[in-house]
């Protein structure tokens, strides 16, 4: 399993109000810089589903509140915040503002640095192992690795681990 599939296990978005500040942030993040790319669209979809209207209903919903992420248990917290860094990640660009609304999440959440990067980390090695295959070659894996900003060491470790699950 990987280490996303892991935390949702772990930390599932169970009820009616983590789902729906985890669209909301996720369409936040998604329509930041002004455009849902068809990656994030796509992404957005599968995760979020149409349980709260369509994309533009859940744009047009308050952002999330410093109380709301409050009142989440900390483990779902973590789930949100992964799959949010995983869909700002999916088109292989986060951009300043993406960024920017992550980094206010973290701190929304309660996160400290570390576990801030230890987050972003599962969410880069998450969408490199999505993206590989047994036979890709060294060459693609670090040019993905490098659009992810993910160490080159990690990311040829997650091809082999690939390798041995085979």
């Amino acid at each position: 399993m990987s280490a996303v599939e892991e935390q949702i296990g772990k930390s599932p978005l169970s009820t009616r109000f983590d789902r729906e500040v985890l669209a909301r942030i996720l369409v936040e993040l998604a329509s930041a810089d002004g455009e849902i790319e068809s990656a994030e669209q796509e992404f957005l979809e599968s995760v979020v589903g149409a349980e709260f209207g369509s994309i533009n209903e859940l744009m047009a919903m308050e952002p999330v509140s410093p109380v709301e992420c409050e009142e989440l248990n900390p483990g779902v917290r973590e789930t949100i915040y992964l799959l949010a860094w995983v869909m700002s990640l999916v088109d292989l660009d986060v951009n300043p503002s993406e960024r920017s609304i992550l980094m206010e999440y973290a701190g929304m959440f309660g996160f400290s640095g570390q576990k801030t990067e230890e987050i972003i980390r599962k969410a880069r090695l998450y969408l490199l192992e999505s993206s590989i295959a047994a036979d890709t070659s060294r060459e693609e894996l670090f040019s993905l690795a490098d659009s992810l900003g993910v160490d080159r060491n990690d990311a040829e470790r997650a091809l082999i681990q690939l390798k041995k699950r085979m």
